[in-house]
Parts: structure tokens; sequence; C-alpha cells
């Protein structure tokens, strides 16, 4: 690998073509060994449901933050109502009434320093330890 950065454009449309191509080994969100976005753990319990698997995965952050800032409870109560009302509202209706999410592996830390060229081929590598399947948006 290189320390140059992999062409933007290359770099996209091979994310675009591992989120088409790619699908969950059983068909659930998550991962088979557990992740890090860092240094801190990430939720990858396998879950049946896109709303189940975020609103764990956002639960996740806003404990982690807590622990890191301390409680206020004006953020806990925002929590609890991201939780329970909006997370729902919002990602319910992509799997009811006969729609439905095909958990695909996504990158989850996507960022310049976890990207790279490959010297021999001119094209781009892509590595990190937070990959999950996913909703790919």
């Amino acid at each position: 690998m290189s320390n140059d950065l992999p062409n933007v454009e290359d770099s996209m449309k091979m994310l675009a073509k591992l989120h088409a191509n790619s699908s969950s080994p059983n068909g659930k969100y998550g991962f088979h060994v557990p992740t890090l976005q860092g240094t801190v753990p990430q939720f990858a319990e396998w879950t049946e449901s896109w709303e189940d698997f975020f609103t764990n995965s956002i639960k996740l952050v806003f404990e982690n933050e807590e622990r890191s800032q301390g409680s206020d409870p004006e953020v806990q109560h925002l929590c609890e109502e991201t939780l329970e009302k909006v997370v729902p509202r919002l990602l319910r209706p992509l799997e009811t009434g006969g729609r439905h999410i095909k958990p695909c592996l996504i990158h989850g830390d996507l960022w310049d320093g976890n990207t790279s060229t490959n010297v021999e081929t001119d094209q781009p590598v892509i590595y990190d330890a937070t990959c999950i399947y996913a909703h790919n948006e």
C-alpha cells in the first residue's frame, strides 16, 4: 500500500459495489465478531430488523456519551425521545407493508485514515475494524 489517498471516484464505486453485492450470511443485521470504532466497542449482535439494530447501536452511543460526559437530564430526555419516538417513526416503515432491507456489508468508520492505494494495482484499498451487516444508507 502507498501513503497516497485513492482516487475518490474509484473508491466510491468500490463501496457501492460492496453494498450491492454483499449479503449477510444469516439474513440478519450485525456481525459475527465484536467490532470497535477506534477503542469504543460497537453494537454488533445479530438482530432481525434494522430498527432493532439501529436502536441498540444508538443506545450504546448514548450510554458511552453519558459515561464520558456525565449525566444530564435534558440530554437523557432527548435520548429517550429519540429511541422511543424518532427511530421507530423513521425506520419502521422501511420494513413494514411488504418492504424489506437487505443487510449488506458496510464500512463503519470511513475516513481518509482508513484508505490507501494498492501500489501493484493502483486500486483503492479500504480497511476498518467496524464492519457490520446493516442498511447501506
